[in-house]
């Protein structure tokens, strides 16, 4: 005799997806106890609790105010108490997916009363059904409602993974853009929303609007460096470039694009950029700062203003090259951070016992999150 859950092997991961599941639970619907007795004896073998009542008004009750895995009507599918059961649990958006096995002799009359529920989850059995078949009927049901239980779980543990990497992305310092293979924007992180001065309108749009300026074309992404970039299945940077924002002129950035690679090859890619308005000022001081140098100098003649011209060149030769240094290292750690800080989120996944291990993990996380801190500081 087929056991409970027996048609259908559950693998290792619903197993752990429907831990704690309740105990099945059936409602009976028969008229008297003689008719209860002999199907609570069928139903004691696929190991269910059974909740018995006599009438419609009873049935309807108890399914609006507990849940059931099944629903076993000992009354005629036709008649005003079986009618009353299918409509009510079927038109309720709570008991719909609540399968009923009607347990009568089935005529043709009975399948044209209900030919307008070909959708809802009803079925017939004879009266005198061999009790094996109407346990297979019943086990077919409860696989079914663990399937659905699997899914749903399934979809709330990848909404919370979801929400989990958003929080990751959109605490990164830099601007992210998701892009697919036709240069559409499928995805942007806070930080990208604010340097941009623009939303989730952006989604669906072309990048080349943020590239190369509102009057760009979307034809233009076919010839542009991003989407050979693409092509060719190669990391590109820009250390000084122009991107423009929404109703915003352009501001001077750097940005990184790097491909993703699927099974049907290369499909688009994630844009990392940041602002350098700051840097470029900075820059530019320095640059005049050089140049008032340089013009105090003409008074000195001789090898005196050659060796002092000397000095300064090399004195902003050295500090061009610590501020892109440290800009540069500050990116590559910032991004290092991120996966780190990345794992540590993974890890709120993982069952954890040892409390000395979760005092060092909070360790790690709060020395990353400083340096991140340190990061953007330098950036």
């Amino acid at each position: 005799m087929n056991k409970l859950f027996g048609i259908f092997s559950l693998s290792q991961e619903s197993d752990l997806l429907l831990q704690g599941l309740p105990k099945p639970r059936i409602l009976l619907v028969a008229g008297d106890e003689q008719n209860a007795s002999p199907i609570d004896d069928v139903v004691q073998e696929i190991n269910a609790d059974v909740t018995i009542v006599r009438n419609s008004r009873e049935a309807i009750e108890k399914c609006f105010n507990e849940a059931f895995s099944v629903i076993l009507c000992d009354v005629e599918m036709r008649s005003e108490e079986g009618v009353k059961i299918a409509e009510t649990v079927v038109k309720n958006e709570l008991t719909r997916d609540t399968p009923i096995i009607f347990m009568n002799e089935i005529s043709e009359s009975d399948h044209l009363s209900f030919s307008g529920y070909k959708s809802a989850p009803i079925d017939c059995v004879s009266r005198s059904v061999a009790p094996h078949i109407l346990i297979s009927k019943v086990n077919v049901f409860l696989s079914l409602q663990i399937q659905r239980i699997a899914i749903r779980r399934m979809e709330q543990n990848l909404n919370q993974v979801n929400l989990h990497y958003k929080q990751i992305l959109d605490s990164a310092a830099i601007g992210i853009l998701g892009i697919d293979g036709t240069g559409e924007i499928n995805f942007l992180n806070t930080v990208a929303e604010a340097l941009l001065q623009s939303d989730v309108s952006l989604l669906g749009t072309s990048v080349m609007a943020v590239l190369d300026g509102p009057e760009a074309k979307e034809s233009h992404w076919s010839k542009h460096v991003v989407r050979e970039s693409c092509l060719k299945n190669i990391e590109i940077c820009d250390s000084d470039t122009l991107m423009y924002g929404s109703g915003t002129s352009a501001f001077p950035a750097e940005y990184t694009f790097s491909p993703m690679s699927s099974e049907k090859g290369v499909s688009g890619g994630v844009l990392t950029f940041q602002d350098i308005t700051e840097r470029k000022a900075i820059e530019h001081s320095l640059s005049k700062g050089e140049q008032k140098l340089l013009t105090g100098l003409k008074g000195v003649s001789g090898s005196g203003a050659q060796n002092m011209a000397s000095d300064v060149v090399r004195c902003s030769e050295r500090m061009d090259g610590i501020t892109r240094f440290s800009a540069v290292v500050a990116h590559d750690v910032n991004n290092i951070m991120a996966i780190i800080l990345g794992n540590l989120e993974l890890l709120d996944y993982e069952v954890i016992e040892n409390p000395k291990i979760h005092t060092r993990l909070a360790s790690i996380q709060k020395a990353s999150e400083r340096a991140c801190e340190l990061t953007n500081q330098l950036l």
